[in-house]
């Protein structure tokens, strides 16, 4: 595929508006067009990105030869059917996390992706942090012995948003499930990647009294058990209150039979953050560093050289499937007390 990439925005909100301007830097990037009903979306985005075509009919775009790759950022329950389109139109589809709201409806894209011949790319963003990345090399590269457990952290509060009506924060309309879909996708995804093929999960969800009416839950945990026998403890939470941490902290413990390795990220309100990555070597000593953002690996970039063919996915669609998957098996798992398979990859 020549350069520069002409890329179409499905959903202008909150994801799809940083999206849109993120694409819009990228020299290797030719942001063409952009669909949302909400014509107040339409116009900030065609004030962002001057000259920018913004329709209300995402079909409209999905029409256009100058369209290489489609970015769909809309409400979750929302992303199959603009995905399915947008394959069956021939392009190439980046979609934001959760692939989709059940592991049906992601073999189905993944299905019409294989039937297409087009990339289907899932931003599970959190692989590309360099803490989490570096933490990935650690883990693979064994020198600390056989991994033994793990304990994977969300800790966000949402409920400003979540009590707001006029929000799809949660909703079982738009978003189709409460923090699990939403904040809770990213830890579950961490522990696939580091830990395997997930084949069972036992889960409880605390929904407080009284709660907005079809809103859903504002926290999960979840034992996830792997193939390798190894056990994966993760927490996701809207109700966390964390004092000059920007309400959100996401953390991932890895503990081997040699040491163990600790990476983190937080935000700490505007736009400061904080990366750590922790290491404790079999001789018991611990090392620690702060890697920088420009250590982590550019999404925009990746994107473009697997459409060149110049890399493979860091996270592939069939990847974020088992992470929606897990997330089934959890609600199943809280509904009825019980330990619920994880379905496999059709």
């Amino acid at each position: 595929m020549s350069e520069p990439v002409g890329v179409g925005m499905i959903g202008l909100g909150m994801a799809g508006s940083g999206h849109l301007v993120a694409f819009a830097k990228s020299k290797r990037v030719r942001v063409v067009g952009a669909a949302d009903p909400d014509p107040a979306a339409c116009a900030r985005a065609a004030k962002a990105v001057p000259g920018l075509t913004c329709t209300g009919d995402y079909r409209e775009l999905l029409r256009r030869r100058d369209v290489d790759l489609v970015v769909v950022a809309t409400p979750h329950k929302l992303h199959r059917v603009p995905v399915l389109d947008a394959l069956r139109a021939g392009k190439h589809v980046f979609c934001e996390k959760p692939l989709a709201v059940n592991a049906a409806e992601c073999d189905e894209m993944i299905a019409a992706a294989r039937g297409a011949g087009r990339w289907l790319l899932v931003y599970q963003t959190q692989r590309f942090g360099p803490q989490f990345y570096a933490l990935k090399q650690i883990s693979e590269r064994g020198g600390l012995g056989r991994r033994l457990f793990g304990a994977i952290h969300y800790l966000g509060n949402e409920l400003e948003r979540i009590h707001d009506v006029t929000s799809w924060k949660c909703s079982l309309d738009l978003a189709g499930g409460g923090v699990l879909l939403d904040g809770g996708v990213h830890v579950v995804d961490l522990a696939n990647w580091y830990f395997g093929r997930p084949v069972s999960v036992m889960a409880q969800i605390r929904t407080p009294s009284p709660w907005p009416q079809n809103k859903g839950e504002p926290t999960g945990q979840l034992l996830v058990t792997y193939e390798d026998g190894t056990v994966a403890q993760v927490l996701a939470t809207f109700e966390a209150q964390l004092k000059n941490q920007g309400g959100l902290t996401i953390a991932a413990f890895l503990f081997f039979e040699k040491g163990n390795a600790y990476a983190e990220y937080a935000h700490l309100g505007g736009l400061e953050s904080r990366r750590l990555l922790t290491r404790v070597d079999p001789t018991g000593k611990e090392s620690v560093s702060e890697p920088g953002a420009d250590e982590g690996v550019n999404y925009i970039d990746h994107v473009l050289d697997c459409l060149a063919g110049k890399a493979l996915p860091l996270v592939t669609a069939e990847e974020a499937r088992m992470a929606v998957a897990v997330i089934e098996a959890a609600y199943e798992s809280a509904r009825t007390g019980r330990q619920v398979e994880v379905p496999p990859l059709k």
